[in-house]
Order: C-alpha cells, then sequence, then structure tokens
C-alpha cells in the first residue's frame, strides 16, 4: 500500500509538472538583434520575427518562443541566401510558366520582384515564403520554398 501511495504522488507530481510547462511563459524576445549575415534586426511584433532591410529586400526571421532569433533557423536563412541565384532562376521558370498559361496576367506577373522574405520552421521543418512587389488590382502574389526544395509554384491572394 506505501508503494503504490509513492507511485500515485510520484505519478502526480509528474502530471502537475506537465501542466505547468502548458502554461509556462516564453521568454520575450529581444528587441534588436545583431546577426552576422543581416546586421542589425530589429524585432516586429505584429508578424512575431526579428526583420531588417536586406538590400532592396525586406527579411523577416520568424519567433520561436526565445529571446534571440533561433540559430538553426538563421543558419537555414544564410544559407538559403548563399544559394539565392539559383532560387531566383525557379522563380523566373514559375513566373514563366504562369505567364503562359494565364495569358490576362502575363505583363503583371513578368514585372514582380522580390519585396519580402520571410523564413520560418514548423514541426522541424523549414520553409520560407517570397512574396512580391508589382501586383496589380490587390492582388499578392507569392511563392513558398520548402527545405531544400528548389522548384515553386507562383499564386495570389486576393
Amino acid at each position: 500500500m506505501l508503494r503504490a501511495s509513492r507511485d500515485l504522488r510520484r505519478w502526480a507530481d509528474n502530471m502537475i509538472n506537465k501542466i505547468l510547462k502548458l502554461f509556462k511563459r516564453a521568454p520575450s524576445p529581444k528587441q534588436m538583434v545583431r546577426l552576422e549575415k543581416f546586421g542589425e534586426m530589429k524585432y516586429d511584433k505584429e508578424n512575431e520575427s526579428w526583420t531588417c532591410e536586406y538590400g532592396k529586400i525586406r527579411i523577416y526571421i520568424s519567433y520561436e518562443k526565445s529571446e534571440n532569433p533561433n540559430e538553426d533557423l538563421v543558419k537555414y536563412a544564410m544559407t538559403i541566401f548563399n544559394r539565392m541565384n539559383l532560387y531566383n532562376l525557379s522563380i523566373e521558370k514559375a513566373k514563366e510558366k504562369y505567364a503562359l498559361n494565364n495569358e490576362s496576367l502575363r505583363s503583371e506577373v513578368t514585372y514582380l520582384q522580390i519585396d519580402e522574405i520571410s523564413f520560418n520552421r514548423f514541426k522541424d521543418k523549414f520553409w520560407f515564403m517570397v512574396l512580391f512587389k508589382g501586383g496589380k488590382e490587390y492582388r499578392l502574389w507569392r511563392t513558398e520554398f520548402h527545405n531544400d526544395n528548389i522548384d515553386c509554384e507562383l499564386n495570389y491572394d486576393q
């Protein structure tokens, strides 16, 4: 009986600890960080990410419940930028394909330019979304890349 009582108490303590972990607050993100590749990045509460201008592109690195940007996510972002020429080629192919299949949007698609890149991780899978400027009639053009996949499709939201 004493042993059952100890086991029950141990089980209850374990459950209480699990419940407390669920309600534990994540550390607040630092408002400003400095990263090797991107320089100073400011925390953007609305987008829940650190952001900066890199060349003519706005960069976002998502907040992952820590004071600083996640190192693995930053490395992923740096790797993407080191290989950006491959992604640019894929984007151009996607634009050409979309223009061929959508005659009425051909001129708009041709002149789209990268405006923002958002780096994220979901369930240990890295991905990034590219938003374009140059859309007309309230079209927000975008594409996504997942993990190391270089292929993409062009889409828009209205």
